[in-house]
């Protein structure tokens, strides 16, 4: 993805833009798991088909990560309004905490952590005024089953340490942004299944200092073939719930 294919609205614009999305935008629910705390690259998910990965920083950081690139997202700092990527995602925010490498740390655990894992949970993007992000996934497929990986980390504590950031798509999981409140100490991930409802899907995050560092987005198999692979019962049992919501 090249710079020149992102699209950022400022200000004023970023209300024409806000308004025409909200207004034909879906938010299916989505069912996540557990907070996981970050341990390595198999924290990445590899189930289905890979549909989009983005990492948020203030330029174009794009690491490789169990065999998955993270794509740019670049998140102009201290601005509001809202950055998109084209037929991807929009992410709206307001006094934004953006960064290549202010969320991670030179201690350990995170320096023990591959430099690609450090590239991607170095830089992100937040809001230092505690006011919530939005971010609306576009072009999915009706009908079909999706999962949604996110992360949360401050490893060197500049944005407070003990903040958390809340998902929420109707349902809500919420993510420690450093599990020790150390510097060098981790945050966590959670992943999350859902129906697409319509061809958008929009998950806010909030907290005192709301951090989303990268995301990924994955097809997945129907409900009735995850056992076949081998996949998480919290992911089956979430993808059924889903599916019987629809019902």
């Amino acid at each position: 993805m090249r710079a020149s294919q992102l699209v950022c609205f400022v200000g004023g614009f970023a209300l024409i833009a806000l308004s025409t999305v909200s207004a034909t935008t879906h938010a299916a629910p989505i069912v996540w798991s557990s907070p996981t705390n970050v341990v390595g690259d198999t924290d990445v998910i590899t189930t289905g088909t890979l549909v989009a990965a983005r990492n948020f920083s203030q330029t174009q950081l794009a690491p490789t990560v169990n065999g998955v690139l993270f794509d740019i997202f670049p998140i102009p700092n201290g601005g509001s309004g809202a950055a998109g990527i084209p037929n991807v995602a929009t992410l709206t925010f307001t006094n934004a905490d953006s960064s290549d490498t202010a969320y991670g740390s030179a201690g350990a655990p995170f320096s023990s952590l591959s430099a690609q894992y450090q590239y991607l949970l170095s830089s992100g993007a937040g809001s230092s005024t505690g006011v919530s992000l939005t971010l609306t996934l576009f072009n999915l497929n009706s009908g079909t089953p999706y999962l949604f990986q996110w992360w949360s980390n401050d490893s060197d504590l500049n944005f407070g340490g003990v903040n958390s950031t809340t998902a929420t798509a109707t349902n809500a999981v919420t993510l420690d942004e450093n599990t020790t409140n150390v510097a060098g100490g981790l945050g966590q991930w959670a992943s999350g299944t859902f129906i697409a409802s319509g061809t958008t899907q929009a998950i806010t995050f909030s907290g005192p200092r709301p951090v989303i560092n990268a995301f990924q987005l994955r097809a997945v198999p129907e409900p009735g073939t995850f056992a076949l692979m081998g996949f998480s019962a919290a992911a089956l049992g979430g993808l059924a719930v889903a599916r019987r919501r629809r019902s």
